[in-house]
């Protein structure tokens, strides 16, 4: 069998390198766009006939107040704080007070639970829930047709402890994160 000489080996290398790289490329590009479209692990509170457009990441605080009744003390659920950003760490949107989620680009959405799933194993997470949505204001944007989000797969965000006497009035920020998807 003849040997190659090292300048036919050389040309070679290039073939070999261009699908190589190509499969690499398409494979990056395929990660952003789960990024962006939420395709990935099953949502379990998925809405029946609900198209999903993206899915976030949130990051942020429960808020609770020490609040008492003749029954005890404890932590009363006054709002979420959280901070919505894409794959690529832009910010897209807030969620607060009542629920209500507001885009960086003005439009703005009420939401109510509609649906939660089974309480988590570790007590100190976010149960998953449902959020129905509704546009509010004139303002047409990121969250204008998003009819329900979901948020699964919460880390952290509920107190641990009862609040104690000298905590009555006092507000407590349980940090968490969790992921948001979007549906029309």
């Amino acid at each position: 069998m003849p040997m190659s000489s090292p300048s036919r080996l050389r040309s070679a290398r290039p073939v070999l390198l261009v699908p190589a790289i190509a499969a690499l490329l398409a494979l990056a590009g395929c990660a952003q766009l789960q990024s962006l479209t939420g395709s990935g692990p099953s949502d379990p509170l998925a809405p029946d006939g609900g198209k999903l457009v993206m899915t976030l990441q949130g990051s942020g605080t429960q808020q609770f107040q020490c609040a008492s009744d003749q029954k005890g003390r404890w932590w009363k659920f006054i709002a979420p704080d959280v901070k919505l950003v894409d794959g690529t760490g832009r910010t897209v949107a807030h969620q607060g007070p009542d629920f209500i989620f507001r885009a960086g680009d003005g439009s703005v959405a009420s939401a109510r639970i509609v649906n939660w799933d089974k309480k988590p194993e570790n007590p100190s997470n976010l149960r998953d829930v449902l959020f129905a949505l509704r546009a509010q204001g004139k303002t047409a944007g990121v969250l204008t047709g998003i009819r329900w989000v979901s948020r699964t797969e919460g880390q952290g965000g509920q107190p641990l402890t009862r609040c104690s006497a000298s905590q009555i009035g006092t507000t407590l920020k349980v940090p968490f994160t969790a992921t948001y998807r979007l549906y029309r």
